[in-house]
């Protein structure tokens, strides 16, 4: 969680420059489990969309599995 460009990341999503995220993968966020989850809360509570080119559009569903 310690990284530049994921710290840019959810400050750009807490200050709304940002609606979609897309990635290729969860993985390229974090290899964290409890890592992942804390990003998709935090970028869902500021209404910001997750979509990878593996899993297609990321739901709370995603993340529990």
């Amino acid at each position: 969680m310690q990284r530049p460009g994921l710290t840019r990341l959810l400050n750009a999503a807490k200050a709304g420059r940002i609606d979609v995220l897309v990635a290729e993968g969860l993985d390229r966020l974090s290899r964290n489990l409890k890592d992942i989850a804390g990003i998709y809360e935090t970028l869902d509570y500021q209404h910001v969309t997750i979509w990878t080119a593996h899993e297609g559009r990321i739901s709370e569903l995603c993340i529990l599995v």
